[in-house]
Formats: C-alpha cells, structure tokens, sequence
C-alpha cells in the first residue's frame, strides 16, 4: 500500500490508514455492498455463514473495543451508496448494518485502491504496507493475520524484496520478475538485485530511480533456464541498516509432465456464465485458442479443442471478470469446475469451484503436436542411456534424410556445457556424452536436426 487513505465514518470521524498502521496497528478492513448477500452473511452473527460475526468478535477481543492491538473497519465502497441504504432504507433488503457492529462503519469508494473486484473483499493491512487478501475467515485466522504483519520503519537507510511477481512453473525460461521498496526514511535511488541457485549467481540488474519511503518499484532481474523443481533465491546485494529483509526465496516448479497432441477444454459453467474467459498461449504470448464469455449458459457445459501447432511450453488461463472464479455457491448457486486434457486423453489441469477465487493459470509442456509427424517420427527414435548416468551415456537418434544436426547439454541454470556439431548427418546416429566431469543433477539434453528441436532430461548421479 503505496498511497494513504482517510476514511470519513458515518459519525464523521476520520480514520487515517497511515497514522494508525505508524502506531504498529494492522488494519483489517472489510470492503463490502450493503446489497451483497454474501456480505451480509459474514457480517451478520445469526446467519449460518460457518464464520459468521466474527469481524464483530474480533472487534470487541482484539480491536479498540478489546485489547486494543489493531485497527478493524467496514467501508461500504460500492458506488453511490449512502448511509440510509447502511440503516437498511431506500429499498434494499432491510439489513441494517449499523445497529450492534461494534466497529466504525464508513460509506466510500475506496476499492480502487486495493484492487477491489468483488465483494466482500477482506484485506489485512499490514504496517509496513503489505496488503494481504485474506477473504471471510474466522476470529482466529483474522488475528493470526494481523499479528504477523511487520512492523512500520524505523530505518533511514533500507531497501527490501517486497514481493515475487514472475512464474512459479516453467518447462524451462523464467522471467524473475520481483518488486523492491524502499523501507528507509531517505529516498532509494539505486539497489543491486540478483539471484542464485543453489549458492550460484544465476541472474542480476541494477535498478535506478527515485522511491519515496514505502514506495515500490518493479525490477526484472532476468531470465534463468530451469530443469527440474528450483529454489531461487532473490537478493538485494547493497550494504544497508537490516540486512534481514535483503532477500526472499522463491520456489520453482519445473513442469515436467510431457503431453501430446492438441488440447480440450471442458467448462462446467457456474450461475454466472458471462464472466467466464479463457485462453491457451505458446511459451511467445501467442493466443492459440480463447473462448467465452457465454452468456445464457448458466450451469452448462462448453467443451472446445485447440490446435496446437508446434512443441513447447504452453499456458492455460482461465479468467473471470468479476474476480471469484466459478465459486457461484457463495452466491447460493452452483460452483462450476474445468478440465484440460491433452490429445491422449491425460489431464493436464482442473479446478474451479471454492478452490481457487482468482484467475488461474496452468503451464504444460508438448512434446508432440498433432499436425508435425515428421517431428514426432524423430522425436520417437531418441533414447538416452544408461539414465541415470555417472560417467558416459549415448544418445541414440534415426535422421530419416540428411539434416544439419547438433546436440546440446544444458545445466540447470540454463548454461550450455556441452555442445557437439555433427554436421549433416542421416540414419542412425549414437553419440557418447561425456558426463563423468559433470556435477551431480539434471540436464536437459537438446537435439537440433534441420527444422527439428527436441529435448530430454539426463540425469547425472556420482
């Protein structure tokens, strides 16, 4: 949270975020519509909602009603909405919100500011200034959250990895994309970035610019190649007053599951149909295929194929333009799920329901594609053993003509360590890699002949 915010209550006293959270108060703030059905329920002490009331409990434990160690506050944020409409007047469903909530209530439109989409929207406002989407949970978990919060800055001189924005899951390149701030009184201009593996620089940069205590910067810090389940670790390398929160680790997942062919969708639509998008993308961006909204079809189910035309990574989104995902049970309907299949029929992903509110995104990896033969033809003639292997192993390869044909091995941090030209070469080919000098780990294995790229893993073992 980057911007201060002052709220005005419906008793005309005014709330100001940053005064409070300088005090080391976190600030649990719930954002609703005095209309919404599932805010009401949560609000509400005599509904059935499993956590129902516990704002309100929180409150009178924990908040200024209670022990006083944070801060809890109900902002009615939709448009236009008025004080009367919070008493349960001008025609909305008579639910009075006022009577009996022991914390300050407010009418303003501030959920822009916390990237607000649907409602309720719950977040735990932290006194360093991390956000935390933390939706209807109970008293416990609502104070679990906020007791976890840092503190504000007491330092003049300290910048910190605030966040990781990049990728979790790759077939191999991934953008380390992170955002920094500037937790110190004086203004950071400049901070050295990098990230290891395994103790190994494997990316850095040098961000400049002008941030303001508590402001944020985004930073790329670059690209590394993973073949296998990584720890990255992203550090700020300049010297300042707390060297604790200089670094951060992050937690690759290597999509290692190969799929052929192309690729079915299978949407079991919810109650609310015309909010539901999705796409399939190459490892470029490229849209490959999208589909929806599909208004009208509530509860109904979509199934689409996708061509997919060339091998490599690939991405399923899957959106929903109001922010819950195909969670229509909140609302008293139905949830909706989806499935991804590949041409063989294997699963690639599924989800939906109350699993996941946000957008979800899947990464895949195709090995063959229904409309490249001669690939696959190639591709099914590679074979390297023995797998594992500590000293050689052999690459055993047919060229149906006479290609221009290579082979690399590649680390796990995306360096080339062997490279082999075999020239233009056909028939059957067995090529011996020298893998006794090699340290213990995966390797991807890249086979170019003519137009062709293929890629297995090789493990090395010592």
């Amino acid at each position: 949270m980057t911007q201060n915010v002052i709220v005005t209550d419906i008793d005309g006293v005014e709330h100001n975020f940053y005064d409070i959270l300088d005090q080391n108060k976190a600030i649990v703030l719930d954002l609703f519509a005095e209309w919404c059905g599932p805010c009401w329920n949560y609000h509400d002490s005599g509904s059935t909602h499993p956590n129902a009331g516990a704002l309100k409990d929180l409150e009178t434990q924990y908040g200024t009603a209670g022990t006083g160690e944070l801060v809890v506050l109900g902002v009615d944020s939709h448009a236009g909405g008025t004080e009367l409409e919070l008493e349960g007047g001008q025609g909305t469903n008579g639910w009075d919100w006022v009577t009996g909530t022991p914390y300050p209530l407010a009418v303003q439109e501030i959920g822009g500011t916390f990237n607000q989409s649907y409602y309720p929207t719950i977040v735990v406002i932290c006194p360093d200034r991390t956000v935390t989407e933390i939706g209807q949970q109970s008293v416990a978990n609502l104070y679990a959250a906020a007791t976890q919060c840092g503190n504000a800055s007491t330092a003049t001189n300290d910048a910190r990895v605030y966040s990781y924005l990049g990728d979790l899951e790759s077939c191999g390149e991934v953008d380390l994309d992170v955002v920094i701030q500037n937790y110190g009184s004086t203004n950071l201009t400049s901070a050295t970035v990098r990230a290891l593996i395994g103790g190994t620089e494997v990316a850095t940069t040098t961000w400049s610019g002008n941030l303001s205590q508590y402001d944020v910067a985004d930073v790329n810090i670059g690209t590394v190649t993973i073949t296998q389940d990584e720890t990255v670790t992203i550090e700020i390398t300049d010297t300042d007053e707390d060297a604790s929160n200089n670094t951060m680790n992050v937690n690759l997942t290597y999509a290692s599951e190969e799929y052929a062919g192309d690729v079915t969708v299978t949407i079991n639509l919810d109650d609310y149909p015309d909010e539901t998008t999705w796409e399939i993308l190459n490892e470029s961006g490229a849209v490959l295929g999208s589909g929806g909204p599909y208004p009208g079809q509530e509860l109904g189910t979509v199934q689409e194929t996708v061509s997919i035309p060339a091998t490599g990574c690939h991405s399923f989104v899957i959106y929903d333009e109001y922010g819950d995902g195909l969670n229509g049970s909140q609302w008293g309907g139905t949830d909706g799920n989806y499935t991804l299949t590949d041409g063989d029929g294997l699963t690639i992903a599924q989800g939906g329901g109350t699993a996941n509110w946000d957008d979800e995104k899947s990464t895949f990896n195709v090995v063959e594609t229904a409309s490249l033969n001669d690939l696959n033809a190639f591709s099914k003639t590679i074979a390297i053993y023995p797998n594992p292997t500590s000293n050689v192993a052999t690459l055993s390869f047919d060229n149906n003509e006479t290609k221009e044909t290579s082979v690399s091995v590649i680390n796990s941090v995306g360096q080339e360590v062997i490279s082999i030209d075999l020239g233009a070469v056909s028939g059957l080919q067995n090529v011996e890699i020298d893998a006794a000098s090699l340290e213990a780990g995966i390797y991807l294995v890249k086979i170019s002949s003519g137009n062709d790229v293929t890629t297995k893993r090789l493990s090395v073992a010592h």
